[in-house]
């Protein structure tokens, strides 16, 4: 399984979205502070 994560950023949050099994999903917004960051990073459902 291949997974492709894109995060477009901003200055207060990020708009993420995931490339899998050949489909795209929108996956929400992160807002860009540390704390939220981290939080998804670790997230294993990435949301």
């Amino acid at each position: 399984m291949r997974r492709v994560i894109g995060i477009d950023v901003h200055r207060t949050f990020g708009e993420v979205v995931f490339w899998e099994d050949g489909k795209l999903r929108h996956a929400g917004r992160v807002d860009t502070t540390r704390t939220a960051l981290e939080g998804f990073g670790k997230d294993p459902a990435g949301q």
